[in-house]
């Protein structure tokens, strides 16, 4: 064998391939090496080490020569054969075997033990050591370089002491070469430090120092004795114990003591590499309760990078720089729980942090931040005092953080708050059940602003809600929540002896309090709610110390619990003790009474549960706002004088009246739990028409309605006490159950079909009893009506009636049934009428009724019957047990009862059909009122109103006729009428240029009303129709032509059912001769109308829809004069004319029917003169002509002007007259127009007509396009 001869010079090191070591080896064969190891350190700090292997069957390994030195310190190893062929020096021996304190297993080979160090390497796989009742510098494990897996369990026990003066006293570092290159090894290490096991170090890493830089688990159990007393003042030094791998679980159980003198006490860290399967990693610290952690900085600190860090103390923590428990995850959650004592120097008592994950602190045990101001400068980074909280949880990206201080909990912070819940955009929940003190109590907020105060720190984007049923006393704020959405749930104490106890951020706040809440002084603000929408829900067991104010206003304050409580509205007001809010609320099961009045409370009130109560028992406490009252709760009104309340009750729940006074409804209430009358009168309405209630009454005091109008009570009564009605008319649907006196005193009372009493009513003066059902007993006093049924009806009376004088018993007779009383006691009449009142008819007219039957007998009569009847006289007759009311024919004559003409000759006929005719026993069996209208109905005025509809729409044929004349024959020099008049004349065409004769067309449209006289109806009509001519000239100053013409015409009488059609056929003759300035014009024509009728006759006992339809003829024979002139600009006509319009006379018959007619229209012949005159311009507009004209005139009707029409029956013999509405006699005649030449052949004109009388209108428009081609 051949080698080299070297000398290496290290500070210790084991010949082997290593970071720090160098390689002394020889190769193959046989041979030897020369060369020298020396320390090239004055203190050594670690170790050295020979170890000497080889191959082969026949080799030997020889050290020819001994350590250079007397400072090295190590063993030699031999592996195979060794040849010593020199001695070896060193302070202990060089060649030993391990010594028994030192026991390894596996792959594990140990290299070393004994005072000065034991250390081991290892190989892939399982391995092991043991340190038993060893003292020693150090322990330490040799990193391996081969890629692998190592399960490593490292177990010290005993009385071991390792104390080391200048390193670490445990070190274990896998996985990084000399270079300072990550090796693929994972070892997954398991350390067990024993009860009687001390281990202390004074530099390096910490008492025990074990980590992963590549990978794998580590699992570090300490009942020993741990002290670090680092004595550099480079900052932060290392933890005490410090446990690290790049990827893997971490799990780290204290129960012995771990000191650090300057540095942390407990460090844990893991997972920079994240999962490569998936699975997250957890790195957890548990200080068990024998356990103790003393650190001058953070005493348990715990990392995961991408699984969960969680801390678990039961035992004893103290920190007098920096944190005592602070967990820190990138992606995973951080956890820690405390039921321990922790104890925090100038920063965080208890800290879990994450970046995206959740962050939880549960304590039930002590934690105090000392929060020392006189810190080391050169250790301290702190400028916030945000950094010196009790509990602390933070969530720097996103993520939810929660705070649970349970009931053996007690935190205190000397300089921040006990409690801090940080996160920018999760959601912060803090629970203290137990004692928290500090300068501000409970803070949650975003934890991310600039400055160093809460007031500069972001509104959290989500939720945040504290939940507090312990004590938390503060010298500043005890509770500020800052978030979207804030809720504050306390049942237990939250003081502060400054200004505000509790203030809440911008967003929508909800304070919901049972306990107490208490600001420095009464003076101060108990709560101070942001801008937001903003509730404070407060229980019937609060206290609060100070005023609550707002922001911002239209807040809601809502009353709670399941006792009782008093707000005084006029303490909610701008400067009262309830600053901003205008809406109320009722919760919980308890009664709140309102005192007092005024206040800011302008919102609807909803009574949610339990009850609200107005007033307690005095004169105090009075709303002006609507009630909402949700099912299974109540409004209740307890005052001992007079109240009206005029707003409205809503809801499913209830209402109860309380206290001795009386409460006057005056709202449209449609509350539907009912009402409970305790106490007091409650009185439903104040003689207006307003008040109500809806439901079942319960009442065992006193119910008052008292209204004008008619309204509903659809609800029950029951209970023992009273009822009266004293205005109005009330609609009952039912009284059962319900055993006190009603009475009825310038009411009605209307009882629902079927509804069921067993009280007895007493009617007395304006008062009234109707509808069916049954009762307890009937009395009527003087004034007092009865009037059963709707008209009609019966009503039972189980007991006994009485009528006394001066009463009223109103009897319904319809065309199927009559009023009734069945009683089953007696019927006493001692005076009072019987009023028989018509409605509908009946089917007997002359027959016998009982209108009263006592199984009891009647005693007594009434004294006198009286009816509506026109035509029929009551009459009353008596047996032992009834009362019979009889009709008969009086001798009043039909037509006694006629306004009108028209109604006269009607009722004259009608009477003359005779008993037995269908239209006779109607109008024999109606009240006087109905009888007009009865015979409008059966008149058939239409017929005789179509002759004035066909004068009056006359007027198109002439006026288009002489339109055309004026159009074709005009006089020189006054061209403004000439154009005028062929705008506002028919369009016109000649056939050939050698062709003379022109033809012309116009299309009308109009419509009109003639106006009632007072005897026949209005009527309304509409006309749409449209006119053809040719004409020639028949000299150079005159012209002849002929027309043709159809129209469709629509007319009404509303009042009277009826309605109508005509279709119109025109053909006439017209002419015209200019002599100058003066014009002749005339036509004769003749219309053709077929006309059809349709009317409905409906009254009580008939109702028949009718029609029929007949021809007539009108003849017109028309003329006028016109004279034209010009002045200036402008062109006059003045003209005077003359028609002459004939209706022939023409005969109907209806369609079959008792109220069907025949009859004959007279023929109408009328006379019309007109004076009037013409005007027209012209004027440039935008360089072409625009003629603005214009008509006024007088027109004149005589001959006839009332049209007639004699009808007759179809079931008579009896003709009679009938007048329809007459036309005008004078009315004004009124014409304008606008013509627009467009082009040279292109014209547009828009022109209206019109005849306005007192009685009479009929109005037209046309509009008119021109294109010549």
């Amino acid at each position: 064998m051949t080698a080299v001869a070297q000398t290496l010079w290290r500070r210790g090191c084991v010949l082997s391939a290593c970071s720090d070591d160098k390689k002394w080896a020889a190769a193959g064969g046989s041979g030897m090496a020369r060369g020298n190891i020396v320390d090239g350190a004055s203190t050594p700090r670690r170790w050295t080490h020979v170890h000497v292997a080889g191959e082969g069957r026949t080799e030997r390994r020889t050290v020819r020569s001994g350590l250079l030195g007397s400072s090295a310190l190590g063993s030699v190893l031999i592996v195979g054969g060794l040849v010593l062929a020199a001695s070896l020096s060193a302070p202990t021996s060089a060649l030993a075997l391990p010594p028994s304190n030192c026991t390894v297993t596996g792959t594990t080979t140990l290299v070393q033990c004994d005072s000065t160090f034991a250390s081991v390497s290892m190989v892939p796989g399982t391995g092991s050591l043991t340190v038993t009742d060893l003292t020693t510098v150090g322990v330490g494990y040799v990193s391996p370089l081969t890629t692998g897996t190592y399960d490593q369990t490292v177990t010290i026990t005993g009385n071991t002491v390792i104390n080391n003066p200048a390193y670490s006293g445990l070190i274990m570092q896998f996985g990084t070469n000399s270079g300072g290159t990550v090796i693929p090894v994972t070892v997954n290490a398991a350390v067990t430090v024993g009860a009687g096991v001390s281990i202390t170090s004074h530099d390096g890493f910490g008492a025990v120092w074990v980590r992963n830089d590549y990978g794998g688990s580590i699992s570090i159990d300490n009942a020993g004795t741990l002290l670090s007393s680092w004595t550099a003042t480079v900052y932060p030094p290392a933890a005490a114990l410090d446990a690290t791998t790049n990827l893997g679980a971490v799990t780290v159980v204290n129960s012995g003591s771990v000191t650090s003198v300057n540095g942390r006490g407990i460090y844990a860290d893991g997972n920079y590499r994240g999962p490569t399967d998936g699975t997250e990693q957890t790195v957890s610290v548990t200080n068990t309760a024998t356990g103790t952690v003393s650190s001058m900085g953070a005493s348990i600190r715990v990392i995961d990078y991408f699984g969960l860090a969680q801390i678990i103390n039961d035992g004893t923590v103290n920190s007098t720089l920096q944190q005592g428990l602070v967990t820190w995850s990138a992606a995973g959650d951080s956890l820690i729980r405390n039921s321990g004592h922790v104890t925090s120097g100038n920063d965080n008592a208890v800290f879990a942090m994450s970046e995206i994950g959740s962050s939880t602190i549960v304590n039930s045990g002590t934690v105090t931040a000392t929060g020392d101001p006189t810190l080391d400068a050169a250790h301290s980074a702190l400028t916030s005092p945000q950094g010196m909280n009790g509990l602390r949880t933070s969530a720097y990206t996103s993520g939810d953080v929660s705070i649970t201080n349970t009931a053996t909990g007690n935190v205190t912070s000397n300089r921040d708050a006990g409690i801090r819940a940080e996160t920018p955009t999760g959601n912060a929940t803090v629970v203290n059940d137990g004692t928290v003190t500090g300068v501000y109590g409970i803070v949650v907020n975003s934890g991310v602003g600039t400055g160093t105060t809460d007031a500069t720190v972001p509104t959290i984007a989500g939720t945040a809600r504290v939940t507090n049923t312990g004590t938390v006393n503060a010298s500043d704020l005890a509770v500020l929540i800052d978030a979207t959405t804030n809720a504050l749930v306390n049942s237990g104490t939250l003081a502060t002896t400054g200004a505000i106890a509790v203030q809440t951020g911008n967003g929508n706040s909800t304070v919901t309090t049972s306990g107490r809440i208490s600001a420095g002084s009464p003076s101060g603000t108990a709560i101070s709610f942001g801008s937001g929408s903003n509730r404070l829900v407060l229980a019937d067991t609060a206290t609060l110390v100070g005023n609550v104010i707002n922001a911002s206003t239209g807040n809601t304050l809502e009353l709670n619990g399941s006792a009782s409580g008093t707000l005084d509205l006029a303490s909610v007001s701008a400067t009262g003790a309830f600053q901003g809010f205008s809406t109320l609320v009722k919760s919980g099961s308890g009664t709140w009474s309102l005192v007092g009045s005024g206040g800011s409370l302008a919102g609807a009130f909803a009574v949610n549960g339990g009850t609200l109560q107005v007033g307690n028992g005095g004169t105090s406490g009075t709303i002006a706002n609507d009630v909402v009252v949700a099912n299974g709760a109540a409004l209740a009104f307890n005052r001992s004088d007079q109240v009206i309340y005029a707003n409205v009750i809503s809801g499913a729940g209830a209402l109860i009246k309380n206290g001795t006074g009386t409460l006057i409804l005056t709202g449209e209430n449609i509350y539907t739990g009912g009402t409970f009358i305790n106490q007091g009168t409650l009185q439903i309405g104040d003689g207006g028409t307003v008040g109500s209630v809806l439901g079942d009454i319960v009442n065992n005091a006193a119910l008052v309605f008292n209204r004008s109008g008619t309204y509903e009570f659809p609800g029950s009564i029951s209970g023992s006490g009273s009822v009266t009605i004293i205005g109005g008319t009330v609609n009952f649907t039912g009284a059962s159950g319900f055993n006190g006196s009603i009475d009825v005193e310038g009411s009605d009372f209307i009882l629902s079909p079927g509804a069921v009493s067993t009280s007895p009513f007493l009617v007395g003066a304006g008062g009234t009893i109707g509808g069916t059902g049954t009762i307890g007993g009937l009395t009527v006093q003087s004034g007092g009506t009865v009037s059963p049924g709707y008209s009609p009806g019966t009503l039972a009376v189980n007991g006994n009636v009485a009528f006394a004088a001066g009463t009223t018993y109103v009897v319904d007779v319809t065309m199927a049934a009559h009023d009734l009383i069945i009683a089953s006691g007696t019927a006493t009449l001692t005076g009072g009428t019987v009023q028989v009142l018509a409605d509908s008819g009946y089917t007997k007219p002359l027959a016998t009724y009982t209108i009263l039957s006592a199984n009891g007998g009647v005693n007594g009569q009434f004294a006198a019957v009286t009816a509506n009847y026109a035509f029929l006289t009551p009459l009353l007759s008596y047996d032992t047990y009834n009362v019979y009311l009889t009709l008969a024919r009086n001798d009043v004559r039909f037509a006694s009862l006629a306004v009108t003409p028209n109604q006269i000759t009607t009722a004259e006929a009608t009477q003359m059909l005779g008993l037995g005719n269908t239209v006779f026993d109607a109008v024999l069996q109606l009240p006087a009122a109905s009888v007009p209208t009865a015979l409008n109905a059966l008149s058939g005025e239409i017929y005789a109103s179509t002759a004035s509809v066909i004068q009056q729409q006359s007027v198109y044929v002439r006026d288009a006729v002489t339109a055309r004349l004026r159009q074709s024959v005009f006089a020189p020099g006054v061209e403004p009428l000439s154009y005028a008049t062929k705008a506002a004349g028919p369009a016109t065409a000649q056939l050939s240029a050698s062709l003379t004769p022109t033809l012309w067309a116009q299309g009308y449209g109009g419509w009109g009303n003639t106006f009632s006289d007072g005897n026949a109806a209005s009527i309304s009509n509409s006309i749409g129709g449209f006119l053809i001519g040719a004409d020639v000239a028949v000299l150079p100053n005159a012209r002849a032509g002929i027309f043709g013409g159809f129209s469709q015409s629509q007319f009404d009488v509303d009042s009277r059912s009826s309605s109508g059609s005509m279709d119109n056929y025109d053909l006439g003759l017209y002419g015209a001769a200019q002599f100058g300035a003066l014009a002749a014009r005339g036509g004769l024509s003749y219309t053709w109308h077929d006309v059809s009728v349709d009317r409905t006759v409906a009254f009580p006992g008939v109702y028949q829809g009718l029609s029929a339809g007949y021809t007539v003829g009108t003849t017109q024979v028309f003329g006028e004069l016109g004279y034209d002139m010009a002045v200036g600009a402008y062109a006059f006509e003045p003209f005077v004319a003359a028609a002459y319009v004939a209706t022939n006379a023409g005969s109907f018959t209806e369609t079959w029917g008792a109220a069907g007619l025949r009859g004959s229209i007279e023929s109408f012949d009328t006379f019309y003169t007109t004076l009037g005159v013409r005007a027209a311009t012209t004027l440039q507009v935008m360089g072409h002509t625009l003629t603005p004209n214009a008509t006024l005139g007088w027109q004149h009707a005589f001959g006839d002007t009332d049209p007639t029409s004699t009808m007759l029956f179809q079931g008579g013999a009896t003709p009679f007259q009938v007048s329809g509405v007459p036309i005008a006699e004078d009315a004004l005649m009124l014409g304008a127009g606008l013509s627009y030449q467009l082009s040279n052949v292109a014209a547009l004109s828009v022109n209206y007509t019109g005849q306005l009388a007192s009685n009479a209108t009929q109005n037209a428009f046309t509009a008119q396009f021109s294109l010549q081609f």
